[in-house]
């Protein structure tokens, strides 16, 4: 092993700007993937837990390489040991049912990565613990409710939120969770905010999903009283840190579910 850190600071030394990782992503840049796969090793080899993520993944495709669910297991575990939150998601997404490692485990370290901040984390931990799972291997965390919502709260302040139909989807069961009293205690007021929120994310790659969303949203806008709605309308804006501009489409679009239902039309926001 001193033998092997040696060698590759010597190699790095003498070739500036061209580290393992350097070269290994111009070689995939390039798609010579058996190239760039000894450079990954050597990297991965030498603890950085990027290059370990990235061989794992490697191997979980079979680029450069065949397949190999173990060795991307592996590698991938030693990243997420280093609390690299890309293998937390990849260990929870692509991996989850091979039976290779602990679900506990996976969902240690989701819970974890989900803590510091990682919207992905954050998302995979809220799939993987749903009651809708009957191999449900453990109960919702306690703390997830409040770290989507701040999650949520700081794209939907951006000007161009990013991954928009995560966000949306993410917002909509925010919204569902108040309004049943799933997982949080019922108050209707939160979930309107939150399906306000979702309504300003709407974009046309997640038109469908807010379309299904608005006879849910018509329901409870008929639930509550004109000072109830202003309140979640003040309470939204609060959260997303500016006015709401998309409350006209919102309107129209609850017109449009009246008309093919028995929900009262929607009255005045204020």
């Amino acid at each position: 092993m001193l033998v092997l850190l040696a060698l590759a600071s010597s190699w790095c030394q003498a070739q500036p700007g061209s580290s393992p990782l350097e070269l290994d992503r111009r070689y995939q840049q390039a798609g010579e993937f058996v190239r760039a796969l000894p450079l990954l090793e050597q990297a991965a080899t030498l603890g950085s837990a990027q290059a370990q993520y990235e061989l794992g993944v490697a191997y979980r495709a079979g680029q450069g390489t065949s397949r190999n669910d173990t060795l991307a297991v592996a590698w991938l575990s030693k990243a997420a040991r280093q609390q690299y939150a890309p293998a937390h998601v990849a260990l929870a997404s692509e991996l989850w049912y091979s039976g290779l490692i602990s679900k506990q485990q996976v969902l240690a370290w989701l819970q974890a990565s989900a803590t510091a901040g990682d919207f992905p984390s954050l998302v995979y931990l809220q799939h993987h613990c749903d009651s809708t799972y009957a191999d449900n291997p453990a109960p919702p965390v306690a703390a997830y409710p409040l770290q989507l919502s701040k999650q949520i709260a700081a794209r939907a302040s951006a000007a161009t939120p990013a991954d928009s139909a995560t966000i949306l989807q993410q917002a909509l069961r925010l919204g569902t969770w108040y309004q049943k009293g799933y997982r949080l205690k019922a108050n209707p007021v939160e979930s309107y905010c939150w399906y306000l929120l979702m309504n300003e994310m709407r974009t046309t790659s997640t038109h469908i999903l807010w379309s299904e969303a608005m006879r849910k949203v018509a329901v409870l806008h008929e639930q509550l009283t004109p000072a109830q709605r202003a309140e979640a309308l003040r309470r939204a804006e609060a959260v997303g840190n500016r006015k709401l501009r998309r409350l006209p489409q919102l309107a129209q679009a609850l017109a449009r579910v009246k008309s093919t239902s028995a929900v009262p039309a929607p009255s005045a926001w204020d």
